[in-house]
C-alpha cells in the first residue's frame, strides 16, 4: 500500500512500509503521481472538483511535472 508515501507530501507522520521502503526514486515519484491521480479522480466522481493553485509561478519542477501529467489524464 502506497499510503505512507503522502505523508511527506501532508506532512504526516505515517512510517514507511515494505512496499515503500523498497521503492527506487523514480518508481516512488510514479507510484505517488498515480496515488495523487487516484485520489483526486475519487474526489471526483460523483461531482466536478475545482482545483484552485494560487501563486503558480512559485511552483517547482517536480510539481509542475505533476500537474503537467494530471492536466493530460
Amino acid at each position: 500500500m502506497p499510503l505512507p508515501l503522502l505523508g511527506s507530501l501532508l506532512n504526516l507522520d505515517i512510517s514507511e512500509n515494505d512496499f515503500t521502503k523498497t521503492l527506487e526514486p523514480k518508481d516512488r515519484k510514479s507510484v505517488l503521481h498515480a496515488l495523487l491521480e487516484d485520489c483526486l479522480k475519487a474526489a471526483a466522481k460523483d461531482e466536478p472538483l475545482l482545483i484552485v493553485i494560487e501563486d503558480l509561478h512559485w511552483i517547482d519542477a517536480l510539481s509542475q511535472n505533476l500537474l503537467g501529467n494530471l492536466r493530460t489524464r
